[in-house]
């Protein structure tokens, strides 16, 4: 990547995401496979508009993560959430876990990160269980039915509020963010870029 787009690189197309308060010339930095983003914890983000192909029932949100800093406060990946309820968030917890929530049920990993190690970390959803993944691990699921797309944007290294207001930001490297129309089983982490 280069620029102030980081360009949807799937067969849907369309779907470019708009680096916001980050400086393309020092934030696209080596990633785990070729250019990651680097956040500052403070107020980088990329912002995806909201598109006909980031609601679908069934999903899979994934990303390949390295924080910089594990603690002090929730660090989302990624979110697309509406009233602080309806939607997803994938995100790294205060005690250095990782979580995945949808419409309010969540789960949590057995991994705790460590600062400065990459991280593959995955949440599915297929319409009758939330599953999450770190490294091509099932570490955690819950039974959760129902609908949750919504018509905002999805915010990567941020959760982004109804206001625009943009909160818990992330801070570390995230690298390959895939939102796929399919709940994903994983059996290895990925070894190549999307």
């Amino acid at each position: 990547g280069t620029g102030l787009v980081a360009a949807d690189a799937s067969c849907n197309g369309g779907n470019d995401g708009t680096l916001t308060s980050m400086d393309p010339a020092s934030d696209w930095v080596a990633g785990r496979f070729l250019k990651a983003l680097d956040f500052d914890g403070s107020d980088d983000r990329v912002i995806v508009a909201n598109g006909s192909t980031l609601g679908p029932a069934s999903f899979t949100i994934e990303a390949w993560v390295k924080p910089a800093l594990v603690g002090g406060t929730e660090r989302v990946i990624a979110a697309k959430v509406t009233g602080g309820s309806t939607g997803f968030r994938l995100l790294l917890r205060t005690d250095g876990t990782f979580q995945f929530e949808l419409n309010l049920t969540s789960v949590a990993s057995t991994t705790v990160a460590q600062a400065g190690q990459w991280y593959h970390v995955a949440g599915s959803y297929d319409g009758a269980k939330l599953r999450l993944y770190v490294n091509g691990v099932k570490e955690a699921e819950a039974a959760k039915t129902g609908a949750w797309a919504n018509d905002k944007p999805l915010a990567i290294g941020c959760e982004r509020q109804d206001s625009g207001l943009t909160i818990l930001h992330f801070r570390g490297l995230i690298d390959e963010v895939r939102l796929s129309s399919k709940a994903r089983g994983f059996s290895a982490a990925p070894t190549r870029a999307y």
